[in-house]
């Protein structure tokens, strides 16, 4: 099994985000966010910096290390990160809030600082009605592609709710509500098409111009009514996306029909699926964050060519294994930087996991 780079850090990570660069000579070192979960009040907002790989050896060298350049308090478990601009990123609390934070290096470049310029709030949209007025964990969060800097953001908690919003506007531009049980993620598929998965098993996409009720509402035939965790949209082809379950399955799909989806279906772990997400460059490989203290690298290319949906029931793609001897405990989230070709991924070991791919 090929092995993680680890870096112990000091508390549990749920969240991690790269800060994506066009090309990664032109800067020296490579930044990316990193939030904790399960430690009260001191749960914080961390921005890291590292060095790139080395290009020849593609390895990471023996004395890499990441290191803080500021660092925050944060209000509940930090659920989710995006990244809105190169300054700024939003963040899911389990406090119910959407905190807005800006980057400064007034300091210098070594010793930058965060600050919290926003707060936003699901349950105080002016339309909701009582049963949507309710406060309740935000778990995840995703931005509209390709709509420049005033794009929508999709946010989902644990009370159902799908929620629209701008970083620069606290209360919610729309809202609906998605399902009966909690949401689990989101993801656009399009600029006007979200997908939200859920505690039900349910995959449900919308339409951002008119949420009200879902296009379309999907479950796998094979396991209608068990949880799906994690979900994650191609980044070039909008009728793929790729779901993880808590069984440890990986299920890909192909909605090109939406009322008859094509799903294919792979155990990937011993436990629950965290986090998914479709290497940029390989349009047929998906990564996946597993309770079982793994990540898994899944081609579904690599089985005589076959394309998702076709493969042969006697016949499942091999899943290749990502782990370390020091980290024992569940990986929670990832994040693949798409120049430098870098996995991170933080875990409840208290460590930072970092591989070439």
């Amino acid at each position: 099994m090929d092995q993680f780079f680890v870096q112990p850090v000091e508390k549990k990570v749920s969240s991690v985000a790269w800060l994506q660069q066009s090309n990664v000579h032109n800067e020296p070192f490579l930044r990316f966010y990193s939030g904790t979960w399960d430690h009260g009040a001191d749960n914080e907002l961390v921005l890291w910096k590292c060095p790139g790989p080395d290009v020849r050896s593609r390895q990471l060298d023996s004395d890499f290390e990441a290191a803080p350049l500021a660092r925050v308090n944060h209000s509940g478990d930090v659920a989710d990160i995006l990244v809105v601009q190169r300054d700024l990123c939003m963040t899911a609390s389990s406090t119910g809030q959407l905190y807005v934070y800006k980057t400064s290096d007034n300091a210098g470049p070594d010793n930058m600082s965060l600050t919290l310029t926003q707060t936003l709030s699901p349950s105080s949209s002016k339309a909701s009605s009582a049963s949507l007025s309710a406060n309740a964990p935000c778990v995840a969060l995703a931005s509209q592609p390709l709509a420049g800097s005033s794009c929508d953001i999709a946010c989902v908690d644990e009370a159902g709710r799908l929620s629209f919003f701008q970083v620069d506007q606290p209360h919610p531009l729309a809202q609906v509500q998605a399902d009966c049980l909690p949401l689990y993620d989101v993801t656009w598929l399009s600029s006007h098409t979200v997908l939200t998965v859920s505690r039900s098993g349910q995959l449900k996409l919308f339409d951002r111009r008119d949420p009200q009720e879902p296009l379309v509402v999907v479950v796998d035939p094979e396991t209608p009514n068990v949880a799906i965790n994690c979900a994650a949209g191609h980044p070039s082809q909008t009728h793929r996306l790729a779901t993880g379950n808590k069984l440890g399955n990986v299920l890909s799909w192909d909605i090109r029909k939406m009322q008859e989806p094509v799903s294919q279906t792979v155990e990937a772990h011993d436990g629950e699926i965290n986090d998914i997400l479709f290497h940029p460059g390989r349009p047929f490989t998906i990564i996946t964050a597993s309770e079982d203290s793994s990540c898994g690298v899944l081609d579904l290319g690599a089985s005589a060519g076959l394309q998702m949906g076709q493969y042969p029931t006697t016949t499942r793609p091999p899943v290749r294994k990502l782990q370390n001897l020091y980290n024992c405990l569940p990986i929670n989230a990832l994040d693949y930087h798409a120049t430098a070709n870098i996995l991170l991924a933080g875990s409840d070991s208290t460590n930072l996991l970092f591989q070439i791919e």
